[in-house]
Protein backbone atom coordinates (compact mmCIF):
# COMPACT_ATOMS: atom_id res chain seq x y z
CA UNK A 1 0.00 0.00 0.00
CA UNK A 2 1.87 3.34 -0.69
CA UNK A 3 2.38 5.94 1.68
CA UNK A 4 -0.11 8.82 1.68
CA UNK A 5 1.42 11.78 2.49
CA UNK A 6 1.08 15.82 2.23
CA UNK A 7 3.45 18.68 2.53
CA UNK A 8 2.25 22.07 3.50
CA UNK A 9 4.19 25.20 2.81
CA UNK A 10 3.16 28.01 5.24
CA UNK A 11 2.42 31.74 4.09
CA UNK A 12 4.19 34.28 4.21
CA UNK A 13 7.43 32.88 4.94
CA UNK A 14 7.71 29.48 3.25
CA UNK A 15 8.23 26.87 6.05
CA UNK A 16 7.45 23.42 5.70
CA UNK A 17 5.24 20.82 7.89
CA UNK A 18 4.16 17.51 6.45
CA UNK A 19 1.53 14.98 7.73
CA UNK A 20 0.85 10.97 6.77
CA UNK A 21 -2.24 9.09 6.98
CA UNK A 22 -2.99 8.50 10.62
CA UNK A 23 -1.21 11.66 11.73
CA UNK A 24 -3.28 13.76 14.54
CA UNK A 25 -1.06 16.61 13.91
CA UNK A 26 1.32 18.18 11.46
CA UNK A 27 5.03 17.68 11.94
CA UNK A 28 7.22 21.21 11.00
CA UNK A 29 10.18 20.09 9.25
CA UNK A 30 13.21 21.54 10.97
CA UNK A 31 16.77 21.19 10.95
CA UNK A 32 17.00 18.69 7.81
CA UNK A 33 20.35 18.79 6.50
CA UNK A 34 20.53 20.86 2.78
CA UNK A 35 16.99 22.19 3.96
CA UNK A 36 16.37 25.65 4.36
CA UNK A 37 14.20 26.97 7.64
CA UNK A 38 12.24 29.02 5.04
CA UNK A 39 11.89 30.67 1.88
CA UNK A 40 9.88 27.66 0.05
CA UNK A 41 7.04 28.64 -2.51
CA UNK A 42 6.22 25.95 -4.22
CA UNK A 43 6.14 22.30 -4.17
CA UNK A 44 5.13 18.73 -6.71
CA UNK A 45 5.49 15.29 -5.78
CA UNK A 46 6.45 13.10 -8.36
CA UNK A 47 5.02 9.49 -8.03
CA UNK A 48 7.81 8.29 -10.29
CA UNK A 49 10.41 8.28 -7.92
CA UNK A 50 8.47 9.01 -4.23
CA UNK A 51 9.67 12.34 -3.65
CA UNK A 52 8.78 16.37 -3.02
CA UNK A 53 10.64 19.06 -5.39
CA UNK A 54 10.65 22.20 -3.38
CA UNK A 55 11.21 25.15 -5.01
CA UNK A 56 13.14 27.77 -3.09
CA UNK A 57 11.99 31.59 -3.90
CA UNK A 58 16.23 31.95 -5.40
CA UNK A 59 15.10 29.17 -7.83
CA UNK A 60 17.17 26.55 -6.21
CA UNK A 61 15.09 23.09 -6.44
CA UNK A 62 15.85 20.55 -3.44
CA UNK A 63 14.13 17.12 -3.10
CA UNK A 64 12.05 16.10 -0.06
CA UNK A 65 12.12 11.63 1.07
CA UNK A 66 9.55 11.53 3.70
CA UNK A 67 9.71 7.96 3.25
CA UNK A 68 11.48 6.79 5.92
CA UNK A 69 11.70 8.05 9.73
CA UNK A 70 13.00 11.08 9.22
CA UNK A 71 12.93 13.70 6.62
CA UNK A 72 15.86 13.73 3.66
CA UNK A 73 16.63 16.42 1.61
CA UNK A 74 18.89 17.35 -1.26
CA UNK A 75 19.80 20.35 -3.13
CA UNK A 76 19.63 19.32 -7.45
CA UNK A 77 19.79 22.89 -8.75
CA UNK A 78 21.68 25.92 -6.76
CA UNK A 79 19.78 29.16 -7.00
CA UNK A 80 19.25 31.03 -10.15
CA UNK A 81 18.42 34.53 -9.35
CA UNK A 82 18.72 36.21 -5.99
CA UNK A 83 15.32 37.91 -5.32
CA UNK A 84 11.76 36.65 -4.49
CA UNK A 85 10.48 38.47 -7.54
CA UNK A 86 9.02 37.40 -10.25
CA UNK A 87 6.43 34.32 -8.82
CA UNK A 88 7.72 30.59 -9.27
CA UNK A 89 6.30 27.54 -9.48
CA UNK A 90 8.16 24.34 -10.27
CA UNK A 91 5.36 21.68 -13.08
CA UNK A 92 6.67 17.93 -13.97
CA UNK A 93 5.47 17.15 -17.35
CA UNK A 94 3.88 13.76 -18.72
CA UNK A 95 7.24 12.97 -20.12
CA UNK A 96 8.77 13.61 -17.16
CA UNK A 97 10.75 17.11 -17.62
CA UNK A 98 10.86 19.21 -14.92
CA UNK A 99 9.96 23.26 -15.58
CA UNK A 100 10.02 26.26 -13.70
CA UNK A 101 6.95 29.05 -14.25
CA UNK A 102 7.93 32.57 -13.50
CA UNK A 103 5.27 35.28 -13.34
CA UNK A 104 6.15 38.92 -13.34
CA UNK A 105 3.59 41.08 -11.78
CA UNK A 106 3.66 45.02 -11.56
CA UNK A 107 2.08 46.52 -8.04
CA UNK A 108 -0.77 49.29 -9.15
CA UNK A 109 -2.83 51.02 -7.28
CA UNK A 110 -6.62 51.08 -7.60
CA UNK A 111 -8.65 54.44 -6.82
CA UNK A 112 -11.76 52.12 -5.55
CA UNK A 113 -10.85 49.63 -2.82
CA UNK A 114 -11.81 45.85 -3.35
CA UNK A 115 -14.47 44.46 -1.30
CA UNK A 116 -13.77 41.16 0.42
CA UNK A 117 -15.25 38.79 2.21
CA UNK A 118 -15.15 39.41 5.70
CA UNK A 119 -13.26 35.73 6.70
CA UNK A 120 -10.57 37.07 4.20
CA UNK A 121 -9.85 40.40 5.34
CA UNK A 122 -7.45 39.38 7.64
CA UNK A 123 -5.63 38.49 4.31
CA UNK A 124 -5.55 42.07 2.66
CA UNK A 125 -3.19 43.95 3.24
CA UNK A 126 -4.36 46.80 1.37
CA UNK A 127 -7.57 46.71 -0.40
CA UNK A 128 -6.32 49.51 -3.20
CA UNK A 129 -3.57 47.09 -4.24
CA UNK A 130 -3.93 45.31 -7.28
CA UNK A 131 -1.00 43.30 -8.65
CA UNK A 132 -1.17 42.80 -12.75
CA UNK A 133 0.57 40.33 -14.46
CA UNK A 134 2.97 41.61 -17.13
CA UNK A 135 4.81 38.14 -18.27
CA UNK A 136 5.29 34.70 -18.30
CA UNK A 137 8.69 33.27 -18.35
CA UNK A 138 8.99 29.35 -18.47
CA UNK A 139 12.41 26.99 -18.50
CA UNK A 140 12.99 24.17 -18.42
CA UNK A 141 15.06 22.81 -15.74
CA UNK A 142 18.69 21.57 -16.44
CA UNK A 143 20.00 19.07 -13.43
CA UNK A 144 22.76 18.06 -15.33
CA UNK A 145 24.08 21.49 -16.38
CA UNK A 146 22.49 23.37 -13.23
CA UNK A 147 20.88 25.54 -15.11
CA UNK A 148 17.31 26.77 -16.87
CA UNK A 149 16.71 26.92 -20.07
CA UNK A 150 14.37 29.57 -21.76
CA UNK A 151 11.41 28.15 -23.82
CA UNK A 152 9.38 30.00 -26.00
CA UNK A 153 6.46 27.69 -25.55
CA UNK A 154 5.78 24.25 -24.61
CA UNK A 155 7.42 21.42 -26.67
CA UNK A 156 4.54 19.08 -28.38
CA UNK A 157 5.88 15.74 -26.77
CA UNK A 158 5.72 17.53 -23.20
CA UNK A 159 1.98 19.14 -22.94
CA UNK A 160 1.06 20.18 -19.83
CA UNK A 161 -2.80 18.82 -19.97
CA UNK A 162 -5.01 22.25 -19.02
CA UNK A 163 -1.31 24.65 -19.07
CA UNK A 164 -1.77 27.43 -21.02
CA UNK A 165 1.01 29.85 -21.86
Amino acid sequence: MPLHIVVLIHRPNGQLSFARVGDRSWTRITDVVNLCDRGYRNAVYNKNDGLFYLLYYRGSIHTLDLNGPSPVANEILGGVTGWDDPTKSIVLTPCGDMLQVWRCRDLRFADIPVQFPSEDSDDVYNPCQELDTEEMMLYKVDIDGQKLDRMDSLEEDCCVPGFQF
